[in-house]
């Protein structure tokens, strides 16, 4: 069945979740959150819920929320998981008939992107070093055959057609044909593909809005696992790189680089130290992946567009600085210090 705000509560109660009594005390109510998902926020009783729900009802949408689900399963159950406890919101149940996903909200939590401390350094290296122990305890060649490997299809945005999109938005087949009109893209795209490594599990879309942080500002969840899969670490530090660049990128004049750097270079330094990686190396290989996630960005926020907007052209322009010119893209957006970083 497909949840809506009118129907949640007589399936909660089903679940023994909700009681229809907390409806008639006006002890419930529930508002529909508008993601990609059909996701709700449920307050009954005492308790908060978040249920996460495919809206599109395909194979693809449906097994991604399969992983996401293992995943709390085998955080619970799996010794080599239970690392993540600390940093993921509880899981109350799952309903793959229905394909709903039934986890604790987080009452109070805020986004990494919205909260106050978002350009901290604390709350960077923080986030840095939980990526990095992440990438570390999942890289067994025994869990590649429980989770999807496919490299993520934005490295062949430019090998994609406008009459491709069944659905895509005048804006999205715009994006398309500006990629295809920009000669230099297809090759850096084609060498990047070429480098992706499966190393080990990643969240693949690691940006800021799916880092909550709480009210105290101690402690963080990370939150929607359904892109998980087998696949190359950089992309996960390059897709956090990326969501904190966007700011200056998309809206330069409210934002400069110089604000964001200093937790640019701790989140860096983190993840180094927790994975025994060499600087050097580490950032070289993460600035061109955040290029790929710059237009990954720019396609997802076209999805209702009728032509290009002024942040997307600037976050072309700046994937295809990066692509072309990568040190220069390093000094501009990690700063002259990057070199000092990179270093140690």
């Amino acid at each position: 069945m497909f949840l809506t705000e009118a129907n949640v509560l007589y399936y909660l109660a089903d679940k023994k979740f909700a009681s229809l009594e907390d409806a008639v005390s006006g002890q419930f109510t529930v508002r529909s959150l508008g993601r990609r998902n059909r996701d709700f926020w449920i307050h009954a009783g005492d308790r908060h819920y978040f249920i996460k729900q495919v809206r599109k009802w395909d194979a693809i949408n449906r097994s991604a929320l399969d992983a996401e689900a293992s995943l709390y399963h085998h955080s619970q159950s799996d010794p080599r998981f239970r690392f993540l406890q600390p940093i993921l919101p509880a899981c109350h149940a799952y309903d793959p008939e229905a394909s709903a996903l039934i986890l604790e909200f987080l009452l109070n939590y805020a986004s990494a992107f919205d909260s106050l401390k978002r350009f901290s350094p604390e709350l960077a290296r923080h986030i840095g070093g939980i990526l990095g122990e992440f990438h570390s305890r999942t890289a067994s060649s025994e869990l590649r055959q429980s989770y999807p490997d496919d490299v993520p299809w934005f490295f062949s945005l430019h090998k994609i057609e406008e009459e491709d999109l069944i659905e895509g938005s005048p804006g999205r087949r715009e994006l398309l044909h500006t990629i295809r009109r920009y000669p230099k893209f297809a090759p850096a795209l084609d060498d990047l593909r070429n480098r992706w490594r499966h190393e080990c599990l990643i969240h693949a879309d690691s940006k800021l809005e799916n880092w909550l942080v709480a009210p105290d500002g101690e402690s963080t969840r990370l939150i929607d696992w359904e892109c998980l899969s087998w696949g190359d670490p950089r992309w996960d530090v390059a897709t956090l790189l990326q969501s904190y660049w966007n700011f200056f990128v998309r809206y330069p004049q409210r934002y400069s680089a110089d604000q964001i750097q200093p937790a640019l270079h701790a989140a860096l330094a983190a993840y180094s130290e927790r994975r025994a990686l060499g600087s050097q190396d580490l950032v070289s290989a993460i600035i061109p992946f955040a290029a790929v996630r710059m237009l990954q960005s720019a396609f997802e926020s076209l999805e209702k567009a009728p032509e290009l907007t002024p942040s997307v052209v600037r976050l072309l322009q700046a994937s295809l600085n990066i692509l072309t010119r990568p040190v220069w893209a390093a000094d501009t957006l990690l700063g002259a210090a990057w070199h000092t970083f990179a270093s140690n």
